[in-house]
């Protein structure tokens, strides 16, 4: 496992200087992924939650973004009965994707099964 953080912003993730990773690695680490950390930003439906779902990966985001009083805060009403995980706050990120991951682990017969087309099995409210 790696994590790679960027220390400055960059308008072109694709540029030779940004620490950033570049749009080929991003799409690859997406498409390896189970899960997929979708914090809101201006507006509580983020394009991370669509970039998950198209990798085939699991969005993870908080509670309080689903119901809290933006703009446009019905704007995830449609993602309520989703296959997403659903945290109360950022805490309880570690414990959760650990129980999910035992959960997918006891559920495929002790098989790792979090390839690419397989089916995955995590949701918490």
């Amino acid at each position: 496992m790696s994590v790679n953080i960027a220390q400055k912003w960059a308008k072109n993730a694709n540029s030779p200087e940004s620490e950033q990773l570049n749009t080929d690695d991003y799409v690859r680490v997406l498409f390896d992924s189970v899960f997929t950390l979708a914090p809101t930003g201006h507006n509580p439906e983020c394009f991370r939650l669509y970039e998950a779902v198209e990798a085939g990966s699991i969005p993870i985001l908080i509670k309080r973004d689903l119901y809290e009083a933006k703009p446009c805060h019905h704007s995830l009403m449609h993602w309520f009965n989703a296959p997403i995980v659903v945290l109360r706050d950022w805490k309880e990120l570690y414990p959760t994707v650990k129980k999910c991951l035992t959960i997918q682990m006891n559920w495929t017969g002790g098989r790792e099964n979090f390839g690419s087309g397989t089916s995955r099995l995590c949701v918490t409210r």
